[in-house]
């Protein structure tokens, strides 16, 4: 499974594992830093603390740090 996670005008892809196992916390650790580090070669972004990021569903819910993945997402969800 996996999910597309949008920063601004920035996506990426971030594997959540084949059951979608992972929880939103890992998600967002995850999505962070691959983002810091894709923007880093654009010079555009040096860090993202992923504490501090908030996750939304396209209809515009915020997601639990605690669920998993698979329980509050689709495969491939964006």
């Amino acid at each position: 499974m996996k999910v597309i996670v949008t920063f601004g005008e920035t996506k990426v892809v971030v594997p959540c594992g084949t059951n979608g196992d992972l929880s939103i916390r890992e998600l967002i650790r995850s999505a962070t830093t691959k983002y810091c580090k894709l923007s880093s070669y654009n010079n555009n972004v040096t860090n993202v603390n992923s504490d501090q990021v908030q996750l939304r569903l396209n209809n515009g819910a915020v997601v639990d740090p605690d669920d998993r993945v698979c329980d509050v997402v689709d495969d491939r969800e964006e």
